[in-house]
């Protein structure tokens, strides 16, 4: 019986390290806050109460889905890592270890994803490569046609 190369278990435990944080961020964390709409939020960066909600909204829903799929994940990693650190070091920095551990661990993860990437089994290794292919081959260029003509008056 054959046994997977260790590059193929590495993208497996990528897959699973995304899919498992990535989902739980979203869909524990990210939701509610898109539900509910608060009256006050922290505001730790000094940007106002309504940019701060938005911004952590999409490092937790919009970036969770987004590496839980494993599309632009080393982005959405570094968006989640972002707001997790955030929380953990800024918006509960004078709270007890206990109450920011489950922010060092999601930034963890967020920042293993950053740095190794999303992996093989990712829609990064899905998508990216066609969509880069087509800008190589010309896909993307304008045409002489297109051209934007000059009109006088």
């Amino acid at each position: 019986m054959a046994t997977p190369s260790s590059s193929a278990r590495t993208d497996f435990a990528l897959l699973v390290v995304r899919f498992a944080f990535g989902a739980q961020m979203a869909f524990l964390h990210g939701w509610g806050k898109l539900q509910a709409w608060h009256t006050s939020f922290p505001d730790p960066l000094g940007i106002g109460w309504k940019y701060s909600l938005w911004g952590t909204i999409a490092g937790e829903f919009v970036c969770g889905i987004l590496l839980a799929l494993g599309l632009f994940g080393r982005l959405a990693g570094f968006g989640m890592a972002f707001t997790m650190g955030v929380a953990a070091f800024m918006v509960h920095g004078d709270a007890a270890w206990a109450k920011r551990e489950l922010a060092v661990c999601y930034m963890a993860a967020a920042l293993l994803i950053m740095i190794a990437g999303s992996g093989r089994f990712s829609l990064d290794q899905l998508v990216l490569p066609r969509v880069l292919a087509k800008f190589r081959r010309g896909g993307a260029k304008v045409s002489a046609g297109a051209k934007s003509r000059r009109v006088e008056a």
